[in-house]
């Protein structure tokens, strides 16, 4: 669910609620979901010949700074807040890493822009009033995030597994050690995505890291089931059983012992 999505139910249930205040300024929620329609149709608009890809704020925030997250995710664009207490330099070099950006500034921040293609805060809200919403757009992502949101349920559903198969694979002897290799492979691996996610979703967008993510998890889905024990239906010391023949034998037979104590015990206790 976007958060555009969420204006918008906003304003269809209750478009008479105060969604904003600001001031003297009290916007309701139907009232900023029509300007997030308008500063969408401001945002689309070509300039000098192309369209923006990124939009950036460099203000104090106040109303200015809801309408522009909802304006820029109904346009389908970035949004990207700039500290106003930065240097004009330090500004113009954050404002040169993006990509065709379109700059929304409030008026005493102007000169820290530096050239690139501006809205005066003031000129963007008179506009909002006006303009026509932009197109609906395809969201590139949504692909991913339901790929990724059915990965997340089926992870979680299937989490105590770690702690179980595991303990299915090694013989009692050495099942502490084997369970503890394989947490630490697990922890290492969560702590390497945790590193690189952030330097992937940078470099390559997020919905290209979440189909990263995704086969990387394919991967792991193949070789388990090329790979790994089928343990359902299998007591625990046949499944941990050691590979060699004189110890699966040795144990093999220590199990048919146990079992034939169990059945002569189990006549004498009745009768007793």
């Amino acid at each position: 669910m976007s958060i555009s999505l969420l204006l918008e139910m906003a304003a269809s249930s209750n478009p008479d609620r105060t969604a904003l205040v600001d001031g003297d300024l009290r916007w309701t929620t139907q009232q900023l979901s029509d300007l997030a329609d308008g500063g969408a149709g401001v945002i689309a608009r070509p300039r000098a010949g192309s369209n923006a890809q990124h939009v950036v704020y460099v203000g104090a925030g106040g109303a200015m700074l809801p309408l522009l997250i909802f304006a820029s995710a109904r346009a389908g664009l970035t949004f990207t807040p700039i500290n106003y207490r930065l240097s004009a330099e330090g500004i113009e070099a954050l404002i040169r890493r993006l990509p065709e950006p379109l700059v929304i500034v409030d008026e005493r921040y102007r000169q820290m822009v530096g050239d690139a293609s501006v809205l005066v805060s003031e000129e963007f809200l008179t506009a909002a009033h006006s303009a026509e919403p932009a197109a609906e757009f395809p969201d590139p992502d949504s692909v991913a995030i339901v790929l990724f949101i059915l990965f997340t349920i089926a992870e979680a559903a299937g989490s105590g597994l770690q702690f179980i198969y595991p303990n299915e694979l090694f013989p009692t002897d050495l099942r502490a050690t084997g369970m503890g290799l394989a947490m630490s492979a697990s922890r290492i691996g969560a702590a390497a995505g945790t590193l690189l996610l952030p330097t992937v979703l940078i470099r390559f967008g997020s919905a290209t890291g979440l189909l990263i993510a995704g086969g990387i998890s394919l991967v792991g889905l193949v070789v388990s089931v090329l790979m790994a024990p089928e343990t359902r239906g299998v007591s625990l010391g046949a499944t941990s059983a050691p590979a060699s023949g004189s110890s699966a034998a040795a144990r093999s037979e220590r199990e048919n012992e146990a079992r034939t104590e169990l059945s002569a015990c189990a006549p004498a206790s009745r009768e007793g």
